[in-house]
């Protein structure tokens, strides 16, 4: 404990303040005593009321520590729910858009091979290579089956897939104006063993040459022509 010069004069002026009054050290002594003792019992007390309060102190402020997390934590909660709800509110939104595409999407692709079934051979021989290809999967759809395309580039010779009852044919089309050769066959015959179809098929707007009739029967490789190509059914049939 620091002694200061204060504290002397706190603990050493009275004393002599008393013997100046009762002019007899043998009465002042007991004073100065008492008088000292009632200090340092002030002082013990001062500082316990001092110790109880900062205690006191310290709990209010666990207290309010603790509710301020327990705030904190009703906010983050609070917050937490906000940002779900909103995040629910953004997929859902956001699914009901992706499911609106599709069905705009879906609708628009059945208005269109709606179109292309109904083409007659005036809008069949001016159509261009692509064009074909989906009037071929409109007419192979239509007699029940699944049809996917396959890349533009890099296609084995296969431009189309169609698939029913894990049975698939692999499909190259070609519109021209002029008898189909064997290149087409030995296109489509290899491109049926690269995606794994279990036979090929060429289909034209035109008819074929002898000899791509000779090589597709060499290869178990369907030739459709001009004679059958409206007649879906009779090439792709609606039960395997």
């Amino acid at each position: 404990m620091r002694f200061t010069f204060r504290d002397g004069l706190i603990y050493f002026g009275p004393f002599f303040a008393i013997l100046a009054i009762t002019r007899d050290p043998d009465r002042a002594v007991p004073i100065y005593l008492g008088y000292v003792a009632l200090i340092l019992l002030g002082r013990w007390a001062l500082q316990g009321v001092r110790q109880v309060r900062a205690i006191r102190a310290e709990r209010r402020f666990e207290r309010s520590m603790a509710e301020f997390e327990q705030y904190l934590d009703e906010e983050e909660a609070v917050l937490n729910e906000a940002i779900k709800r909103h995040r629910q509110a953004n997929l859902k939104a956001e699914r009901s858009r992706v499911e609106s595409a599709a069905q705009r999407a879906e609708l628009t692709r059945l208005e269109r091979e709606a179109e292309y079934r109904a083409a007659g051979w005036s809008d069949i021989d001016v159509m261009s290579g692509i064009q074909f290809e989906h009037y071929v999967a409109a007419l192979i759809r239509s007699a029940g089956w699944s049809v996917s395309t396959t890349p533009a580039t890099g296609d084995y010779g296969v431009d189309l897939i169609a698939a029913k009852n894990s049975h698939k044919v692999a499909i190259q089309c070609k519109r021209l104006a002029t008898p189909v050769g064997v290149s087409a066959v030995q296109q489509a015959a290899p491109g049926a063993v690269r995606y794994r179809c279990a036979t090929s098929m060429v289909v034209t707007n035109a008819e074929f040459t002898k000899a791509a009739k000779l090589l597709a029967a060499d290869h178990d490789c369907r030739l459709v022509g001009r004679s059958c190509l409206l007649e879906v059914e009779s090439w792709m049939p609606q039960t395997i």
